[in-house]
């Protein structure tokens, strides 16, 4: 009995250790596949922080250059709004001279063609003499000086044509404020040709596209003999 019970005991520990390493190999089947999963996507992982960190160097290096860029346009702003300034200054400037001179030459208009028709008014009827066709600056100067010279060979004569203008001196200085500002803002002109952005010329360089597709269409600034693949380490 005792022989038999012996038999039996060691064929239940002997069915038991077999099925314990037969769980044990199914267990390091299953952790080997499990070990391969996950060390084939640490792998993904790995190349993924690969590509974030190119993209943050090249965005850094975007960033870096869009921020000169921005400082530079900044720049070029305050220049271009200060001439821009001056200018509009030596408008207004000049705008307020015009009115001046405008109002002046209609005074001086109804006072010449007062005294023109007091002397010469049958004259001035026929030639038409002083009749305006507009009223702006121009035309009331060419008016001024017909009634002028109309009334100066009325009153004169021959002797006012013998005279001429010799003995009239005027001033070297011929320019009003609003003249000279207008100048100094000409004379100020900006070069365009100098404006200069701190970004390459577009001849001199081309845009590649990197040929791993999860790159996300990373570009690569390069001369026009470069050939090739290219490759981003």
């Amino acid at each position: 009995v005792n022989n038999e019970l012996k038999k039996l005991l060691v064929a239940s520990v002997g069915e038991d250790v077999q099925g314990r390493v037969q769980c044990l190999t199914e267990d390091k089947a299953r952790m080997a596949t499990m070990i391969r999963k996950y060390s084939e996507k640490v792998d993904k992982d790995f190349e993924e922080k690969e590509r974030i960190s190119i993209q943050c160097d090249v965005w850094r290096s975007k960033f870096l250059a869009s921020s000169l860029l921005i400082d530079e346009l900044a720049r070029w702003k305050g220049v271009l709004f200060q001439h821009y300034q001056d200018n509009q200054d030596a408008l207004k400037v000049l705008l307020q001279e015009r009115e001046i001179i405008h109002h002046s030459l209609i005074k001086c208009y109804k006072h010449i063609h007062q005294i023109q028709e007091a002397f010469d008014p049958l004259h001035a009827e026929s030639k038409g003499v002083g009749l305006l066709d507009a009223s702006d600056i121009i035309s009331l100067s060419y008016a001024l000086s017909n009634m002028g010279e109309s009334l100066r060979d009325r009153l004169l004569g021959n002797l006012g044509r013998a005279v001429g203008h010799n003995d009239v001196h005027f001033p070297e200085e011929t320019r009003t404020p609003g003249e000279k500002m207008a100048l100094q803002a000409l004379e100020n002109t900006i070069n365009v040709s100098n404006i200069s952005l701190v970004t390459p010329s577009k001849s001199s360089l081309i845009t590649r596209f990197h040929p791993n597709s999860r790159s996300d269409n990373l570009t690569v600034n390069c001369c026009g003999h470069c050939s090739g693949e290219i490759k981003v380490i």
